[in-house]
């Protein structure tokens, strides 16, 4: 087998953009609860949205740009680059429009989970992830450095007073901190 067919075969497992396990468990599944994971599916959705849109006026204005490169061996190695050219866009907009997916069917089965947001709602959902966002930070610096770091204890105290105090109760209890991450 020559090289060129050895890295053809080979490549046939290479994932450019994130693997379905990568965007499940650390981009979205990373965050504390589904309002986080909501919001952050959202974003990811947003951002690969509007990289698809342009990707796609990319290729159009590529394809419409007259290669004309003429006769010959030069003309036949500009074709062969504009070629590649022309596969590499097309692989990014298959690879946005995989993860796009992936993406809209988590944002969908977490609205189904969340319901209807409206405003008050919002402002609760926001609060709790906020406070489970601390109280995991919490666990981590427990578990890895036995006190709160600074990050955190800046965090703890950017919430409004009531949860400022909430969080600061649970830690004061001693709690297991395996369990403030397992929130």
């Amino acid at each position: 087998m020559n090289r060129d067919q050895l890295i053809k075969d080979l490549l046939e497992d290479f994932e450019p953009a994130h693997s379905e396990f990568q965007l499940n468990q650390f981009i979205i599944g990373g965050e504390v609860d589904a309002w986080s994971k909501y919001k952050q599916a959202l974003r990811e959705i947003d951002s690969r949205w509007v990289s698809l849109a342009r990707q796609k006026d990319e290729l159009e204005l590529f394809d419409l740009k007259k290669s004309g490169f003429g006769f010959g061996r030069k003309a036949r190695i500009k074709n062969r680059i504009r070629n590649r050219a022309r596969k590499m866009m097309v692989r990014g907009i298959f690879e946005t429009e995989r993860e796009l997916d992936i993406l809209l069917e988590l944002a969908v089965g977490l609205k189904e989970k969340l319901g209807t947001i409206d405003s008050e709602k919002r402002a609760v959902l926001e609060t709790g992830s906020w406070k489970r966002k601390a109280l995991k930070m919490a666990g981590v610096d427990l578990i890895t450095t036995g006190r709160l770091g600074q990050a955190t204890f800046n965090l703890v105290l950017a919430l409004p007073k009531e949860d400022r105090l909430s969080v600061l109760s649970q830690l004061k209890q001693g709690s297991d901190p395996f369990k403030l991450i397992e929130l």
